[in-house]
């Protein structure tokens, strides 16, 4: 590992373990830095965040895989957005349809993830042909889709089992008004029932999820033909998105691929 991922990964580590521990000591009470809801749906993001920067730690040690530097900065980038911006920052709810935004780059940079590790296994298996280009990109389509759906499970299960809002079920002018224990006041319960009696309310609690699938879809399909057009063109690129820890194999496999 070079100095710039150990620095960026200290960095990230350090971020979001003390966004982490603010949020549970909220919970607990002994700050308030947020209300007791949103600590609880930021401890959720930021343990998933550092599960997932140390996971591709652990890629690199245990195989011959290096992530490269725009790997490293799209990981970043998309952490930083969601978890800090989005829950620390209240982008999720401030900013119109950032939540949306943030699913469509996000599964566009897991399809061209995608494509480049089905790439580096087509290789390593010797697999030669000329559709080895589409498998690739069709492999990528839907580990960015399967790992999505990953995502809406996770957001799920915290929903579910520590009474978090990261699937936003409950509008926002609502919730602001429940407590911890999501109890509902006696002033407003002839308001939210008007509310979920009618098709919008009914229809609230899953909207959120479907639209990120959508956002998922369109991602994923503009992470294809982007990868389709772009590595058809220059298939050395690939060699920059993910390659092997070689060198000299890697100088070897793009001069193979620029004769293909």
């Amino acid at each position: 590992m070079n100095s710039f991922r150990k620095i960026l990964i200290s960095i990230q580590t350090c971020i979001y373990g003390i966004a982490l521990i603010l949020a549970i000591l909220t919970v607990c009470g002994v700050v308030n830095y947020w209300d007791v809801m949103q600590a609880k749906t930021i401890i959720t993001g930021s343990f998933a965040c550092l599960l997932f920067i140390w996971f591709t730690v652990l890629i690199e040690k245990f195989t011959k895989v290096r992530l490269s530097l725009l790997v490293d900065i799209g990981i970043a980038m998309s952490l930083f957005l969601g978890v800090l911006v989005g829950e620390c920052f209240l982008g999720f709810y401030k900013i119109k349809y950032y939540d949306r935004v943030l699913h469509f780059l996000g599964t566009l940079e897991l399809c061209v993830l995608g494509y480049a590790i089905a790439k580096v296994m087509l290789r390593q298996f010797s697999a030669k042909g000329k559709n080895q280009l589409l498998f690739a990109i069709f492999f990528g389509f839907f580990f960015a889709m399967a790992l999505e759906a990953l995502w809406e499970l996770y957001e799920w299960s915290a929903d579910t089992l520590f009474g978090t809002n990261m699937q936003k079920f409950i509008p926002n002018e609502f919730l602001v008004q429940l407590d911890e224990n999501l109890a509902i006041p006696e002033d407003m319960k002839e308001e939210i029932f008007n509310f979920y009696s009618q098709r919008e309310g009914y229809h609230f609690a899953v909207m959120d999820t479907m639209w990120d699938i959508v956002m998922d879809l369109l991602g994923a399909l503009s992470g294809a033909l982007i990868t389709y057009f772009v590595m058809k063109e220059k298939p050395e690129l690939q060699d920059r998105i993910l390659y092997l820890s070689n060198e000299d194999e890697i100088i070897q496999l793009i001069k193979e691929n620029s004769n293909e």
